[in-house]
This record gives structure tokens, C-alpha cells and sequence, in this order.
């Protein structure tokens, strides 16, 4: 997958483009220090997104599909502790603990299938079934390569 220092993207039509063509790549770029780097495909985020503090440590890495989160989302303080260490699936928090800069529990949340709002999710689910298996077959296949 082609790299791009600071692409020049524009958003159009729900899509971040290059040249006026949806994205298919891997954007990467610095800000005030921090620096990141976002997957897309055909203009839309999928795949990793990630994120160091000017020091170089890791400050947050997500898993997308489609725009959402989809996969682990790991977020980290300044002084290297994690912060959020959560599981997510088409943009539904299923579960995630969060710590304090000391690394002090201060929350923990399952999503509990028995909760109304989890018939949305196996909904999507069945809705979007084609897409997370090409988006898990891509997957395997960029870990072997």
C-alpha cells in the first residue's frame, strides 16, 4: 500500500481524496510533534490508525472499518501508561477498561447482549457481513506480507 507524507487530502462526498480521486493508501503526517499515520481505502478509513507523542512513544492505535472503530482501540497517557484498552465491533464499545496516569482502574464496561440496543448490532452485523470478510481476509493477507 502506497505511503504519502502529509497527503494533501480533500473531503468530498463523504470520502477523503487525493487529486479529487478517493484515497487508497496510507496517510502520514506530523502535527505540533505528535505524529500519525491513517489507512484508507477508496477514501475511507480501514484499517490502522495510529499515533506517537513528539517523544515517540505510542499515544493511540485503532482498528477501522469503515470509518469505525472495529477491532482493538488502545489509547496511551504522555508518560507511556495506558490509558483505554477497548474492543470494539462496527463502531459498538463491547468492552473497555480505562486507567488513570498511575495506572488506577477507573472504569470498566462489558456491553451486555441482553441491552436492547445490542439487536443493532447483530443487524449490522448480518448487514455488513460481506465487508468484514473481505476487510478479515484483507487483513491476513497483509500480515503475511
Amino acid at each position: 500500500m502506497k505511503r504519502i507524507d502529509n497527503a494533501p487530502l480533500e473531503y468530498i462526498n463523504g470520502r477523503e481524496c487525493l487529486n479529487g480521486e478517493p484515497f487508497t493508501g496510507i496517510d502520514c503526517w506530523v502535527d505540533e510533534g505528535d505524529r500519525g499515520e491513517t489507512t484508507y481505502i477508496d477514501g475511507i478509513q480501514t484499517g490502522l490508525k495510529r499515533g506517537w507523542f513528539p517523544s515517540g512513544a505510542p499515544k493511540y492505535e485503532y482498528e477501522m472499518l469503515m470509518g469505525l472503530y472495529h477491532g482493538k482501540k488502545r489509547e496511551w497517557h504522555p508518560n507511556g501508561q495506558l490509558a483505554e484498552d477497548a474492543d470494539y465491533e462496527l463502531g459498538f464499545d463491547l468492552r473497555h477498561k480505562l486507567w488513570d496516569e498511575d495506572g488506577n482502574l477507573i472504569e470498566e464496561f462489558e456491553y451486555d447482549e441482553n441491552d436492547p440496543a445490542y439487536d443493532k448490532l447483530k443487524l449490522n452485523r448480518e448487514t455488513y457481513k460481506e465487508v468484514i470478510e473481505a476487510e478479515n481476509r484483507r487483513r491476513m493477507e497483509s500480515k503475511k506480507s
